[in-house]
């Protein structure tokens, strides 16, 4: 479960009429993510679109606890949220593009903290399209999260020198992949279907082999199906 400080509620959550907002004021979307799948990657391809917004892991400790910025979104601290529906409404208006898209990347441990936090309503999600980017290859997808764990090089499109070396160096460790693997499969992947199913929700299926062959032919898809939900709500 994602931890946060410094707000000014003892039992903070996300209330009704702040979702509501954002669904009348925006165009959603959501992506949910297995680790090591692209998804920084991913929110780089939407935001140079300009037309789907910034969708980072705004949900995480990383942006509630105000180590977001080297991202380009302001934290939660910098934009004096004390609450989290302060933070909510405001971090939906500077990562939403122009055409008023707002896109948000979700982890197991974000859904978790979202599925908590967020007062339960009757919230009309069908106009919110949601993708699920995984991987096809579990044990490569295992490889490569073993290595970030050890070396703490993360986003392999954007590493320096220094991080990929250091992510390249990490030796062969059988039983630790293993171990990742296993990881993905139970805490990610298992989780994931579980819920999906508890609340009637068919993403659409995004791979990382795709998006490393084709990177615009997904992005363009995604762009499409937003367009198609931003007309029908004009």
């Amino acid at each position: 479960m994602n931890e946060i400080s410094g707000l000014t509620e003892t039992d903070p959550k996300i209330h009704k009429e702040t979702i509501f907002s954002i669904l009348k004021n925006h165009t959603n979307y959501i992506i949910f993510f297995t680790p090591r799948s692209g998804s920084t990657w991913l929110t780089e391809l939407a935001k140079n679109t300009g037309k789907m917004g910034t969708p980072h892991e705004l949900l995480s400790g990383h942006f509630l606890n105000g180590e977001g910025a080297d991202l380009g979104i302001p934290t939660r601290k910098m934009m004096g949220a004390d609450d989290l529906d302060d933070y909510l409404l405001k971090v939906a208006e500077v990562s939403s593009s122009s055409n008023r898209v707002f896109g948000i990347e979700l982890s197991k441990y974000d859904a978790e903290f979202a599925e908590s936090t967020i007062e339960k309503a009757e919230y009309d999600t069908s106009k919110v399209p949601m993708f699920y980017l995984r991987r096809k290859n579990i044990v490569a997808q295992g490889i490569s999260l073993y290595r970030s764990v050890v070396s703490s090089a993360w986003h392999s499109h954007s590493m320096d020198c220094a991080a990929r070396d250091r992510y390249e160096s990490v030796g062969y460790d059988a039983e630790q992949i293993r171990f990742w693997i296993n990881h993905i499969l139970n805490e990610y992947e298992a989780w994931f279907a579980e819920k999906f199913i508890q609340y009637g929700v068919k993403p659409i299926e995004l791979y990382y082999e795709e998006l490393e062959e084709n990177p615009q032919q997904i992005i363009e898809s995604m762009l499409k199906k937003l367009m198609s939900v931003l007309t029908e709500l004009l």
